[in-house]
């Protein structure tokens, strides 16, 4: 079996998928096919199996496989090349081999020569055929031809130099091997004394173990034996433990039957009492229904009565009406509610936040809402004086926007025509109604961000206050100056305009209050005007005067 070995440069193949099996001897080949790198070297094969290597000289690329290596699982190949100083090396691959039938005892097949012992035949056979030659052209065989046909007395000297050279080199080799042989039978004599105590100990490992077992076994009939009557034991036990159980489900079926007996009963309470839910629902029904019709004419009592009174509620974000009849609002007024989340630095501004609010009544079963448009914006600006507002609001039956306040860029420098903080915004706004600012004109400010002017350490700070400004007194219009990209808010001449748009004043003209509670919330302060119930008004009234007037007993006044 020839199997075909490619040698790329350094990387090795096994081009055959078929698998060789254990044993053989003399039978399994290798074919070589080498890159050009090769060329010119001598080649030499390795072979390795377990903790044993053979080297083998490649003749024309091919070569016989020493038998000790061909054994299950397989074995590894390499090989190398030399020429002159130069080596080329390859990697390693393992060739895999089948288990074969073949069976220890026969007798064993003689090693593989080594590397050394082919160089000595070799070197015998280049003897052999130099003595050959010698005779061959002693005896005239040849034509006369030298270096042909035949050799001078020199060229003999020279032939019988290199064969008994190689003599010298074959009695070497002798003696190697007669050492190699004496070296083998001490390692085979040492093996077999070791085998023999190995034997010896495996032997007294037994009659131990058999000693140990019988030991054993008796120890297993003694505890089979305590067992046995354990077991004997254990099932009087058992029978006495199915007699209570069998007790135990006789009861336990007992106490089931009166469990079901139990349920039933629970059952038939259930029932009666969905059947006294359902009465109870059906009556409340009826009542919710004489309710409502008792509302409806009591409404209907009231409509077009002149016991219908106008209240205006309280101003606040959420309220609670108790006393209103159903009828359309009578007037809304929405204000203005403006924030700034933290304080603005020059290079961090902090925007100026104003709510759209939504205004929302909702009944027991019913509800309305309605959203100022961004188009009206609603703002608002805390001064020493209060809180001044934009506002939204509905009087007489029409929708009115109010704006009080500007918010943007800082104003031209053209319109400052003082340095005097006191007059600083009438200056921006001569039109400002005197009766909006109370108090000075350096409170009443809001801006996006700081503003820087001058130069060095001249600077003008305008300082946020959660939604208060101050202005340093050392304003100048050179300063002012540099205001122009500061976003700010202040007050200004009211301007009131009434809103035509239909759909919003359909939409704030169709909210209305409900008879009996009415919940009015807005995300801003507002006030709400609406028609109410003068009884109902009446009784609130005089509850606040009795509260009025236990609050005035209790600190030790007289009524």
């Amino acid at each position: 079996m020839d199997l075909k070995i490619s040698c790329s440069h350094q990387k090795l193949s096994l081009l055959n998928k078929s698998k060789p099996v254990a044993d053989s001897v003399d039978y399994l080949t290798l074919s070589f096919s080498f890159s050009a790198d090769w060329d010119g070297t001598a080649k030499t094969a390795v072979f390795t199996h377990g903790d044993n290597t053979y080297t083998q000289l490649l003749d024309s690329d091919s070569i016989i496989v020493p038998h000790e290596v061909i054994a299950s699982p397989g074995f590894d190949l390499s090989v190398y090349g030399s020429v002159g100083t130069k080596r080329i090396t390859a990697d390693v691959i393992n060739i895999p081999v089948a288990v074969s039938g073949y069976k220890d005892g026969q007798t064993p097949e003689p090693p593989t020569p080594t590397v050394y012992d082919q160089i000595i035949s070799l070197c015998g056979d280049a003897r052999d055929t130099a003595r050959s030659v010698r005779d061959d052209a002693d005896n005239g065989k040849f034509t006369p031809n030298r270096g042909v046909d035949y050799w001078t007395d020199s060229d003999k000297a020279e032939i019988v130099d290199d064969v008994l050279a190689a003599d010298e080199i074959q009695q070497l080799s002798v003696n190697e091997a007669e050492r190699i042989t004496a070296e083998n039978e001490r390692q085979s004599a040492e093996t077999a004394r070791t085998d023999a105590e190995a034997d010896r100990q495996k032997n007294e490992k037994s009659r131990v173990k058999s000693e140990t077992e019988r030991a054993s076994a008796e120890n297993n009939r003694q505890l089979n034996e305590s067992a046995r009557s354990g077991a004997e034991t254990k099932r009087q036990a058992a029978e006495e433990t199915r007699a209570s159980a069998e007790a135990e489900r006789q009861s336990n079926e007992a106490a089931r039957a009166g469990a079901e007996n139990t349920r039933i009963s629970a059952e038939n309470e259930r029932a009666a009492a969905e059947t006294a839910r359902v009465t109870a629902e059906n009556e409340r029904a009826a009542a919710e229904a004489v309710r409502q019709e008792n509302e409806a004419k009591r409404q209907e009592a009231y409509n077009g009565k002149a016991d219908i009174i106008i209240l205006e509620s309280q101003t606040a974000k959420t309220q609670s009406i108790n006393d209103a009849v159903n009828h359309p609002i009578e007037g809304l007024n929405i204000y203005g509610n403006s924030d700034q989340d933290g304080t603005p630095t020059p290079t961090a501004p902090v925007d100026i936040v104003s709510a759209q609010p939504t205004v929302k009544i909702s009944h027991l079963t019913k509800s309305q809402s309605f959203s100022v448009p961004e188009d009206y914006p609603l703002r608002a600006l805390t001064c020493s004086a209060g809180t001044i507002y934009d506002e939204f609001y509905l009087k007489d039956g029409a929708v009115w926007y109010v704006q009080r306040l500007y918010y943007g860029p800082m104003p031209a420098v053209s319109k400052i025509t003082t340095t005097a903080i006191g007059k600083f915004v009438s200056k921006f706004e001569p039109s400002i109604d005197p009766d909006i600012i109370a108090g000075t004109a350096t409170d009443i400010f809001m801006c996006t961000h700081f503003a820087q002017g001058g130069s060095g350490a001249e600077r003008i700070y305008l300082h946020n206050g959660r939604g208060r400004m101050q202005l340093t007194t050392s304003l100048t219009v050179e300063k002012i100056n540099n205001l122009s990209n500061c976003y700010i808010m202040y007050p200004i001449a009211p301007i009131t305009t009434e809103i035509t748009d239909s759909g919003i004043v359909s939409a704030v003209k169709a909210l209305s209050t409900y008879l009996g509670s009415t919940k009015i919330t807005c995300d801003n302060l507002c006030t709400i005007k609406y028609r109410a119930d003068t009884t109902a008004a009446y009784n609130n009234l005089l509850k606040k005067i009795n509260e009025l007037q236990s609050a005035v007993i209790t600190l030790g006044g007289t009524i």
